[in-house]
């Protein structure tokens, strides 16, 4: 139960993180930054728990990956339909 927790608040502080780096960059709240936005959420809790699981660096990474690959393929079925569209 203390790993889940502590891999859960990991993705938070990397959310966190990477919208604090949006913001410093001038994008706008909420606004879509490919790559960033995946990276830190999905790699911090990874290293987290990285020796407590003996993670391999290369399995980290096609998991970083993967997630990456999904969220821009759902990112787009996710948002609000306008009539614009």
């Amino acid at each position: 139960m203390a790993t889940g927790l502590v891999f859960s608040l990991a993705a938070l502080l990397g959310d966190s993180m990477t919208s604090f780096i949006k913001r410093r960059l001038g994008l706008v709240s909420g606004g879509h930054a490919p790559g960033l936005d995946q990276v830190l959420e999905s790699l911090l809790p990874l290293l987290v728990v990285q020796h407590g699981f003996d993670l391999a660096q290369s399995g980290m990474l096609g998991v970083v990956i993967t997630f990456i690959i999904l969220d821009l393929i759902f990112w787009r079925y996710s948002r609000p339909v306008s009539l614009a569209d």
